[in-house]
């Protein structure tokens, strides 16, 4: 008897997840700026499973709403370029995960932070 092999997805991709932002949320003091860092990972994970033209058009669409939502924090040219290195990086490291994160949990555990990510098959 014959079984067709299936791709094997993980259903979890909390430790790729961790490698790829690590060095962007570190740049948080605390967990709640870990937490923003974090969110703006994921959004370049999320951007980095469209094609190219749509990327662009949405790295531009995100920067300029989150300024214009957050004048005081936010200057849309940094954002845009964080998108942009996080976005290659993620093609980069990861060029066959085709999971769209859904949710990040962060906790502290001592001197660290665990990160747990939701997530599911992209579908174009």
């Amino acid at each position: 008897m014959k079984i067709k092999k299936h791709k094997v997805l993980k259903a979890n991709i909390s430790e790729e997840f961790g490698k790829y932002s690590h060095d962007y949320f570190s740049q948080g003091s605390n967990i709640d700026e870990v937490k923003n860092y974090l969110n703006v990972a994921s959004i370049a994970w999320n951007l980095s499973l469209y094609p190219e033209q749509k990327r662009i058009e949405e790295i531009e669409n995100i920067a300029n709403d989150y300024e214009r939502l957050n004048p005081e924090h936010i200057k849309s040219e940094h954002l845009k370029r964080d998108l942009e290195i996080l976005v290659e990086k993620k093609l980069k490291l990861f060029p066959k995960i085709e999971r769209l994160i859904t949710k990040i949990s962060i906790e502290e555990k001592g001197d660290n932070y665990l990160i747990h990510t939701d997530s599911k098959e992209f579908q174009p």
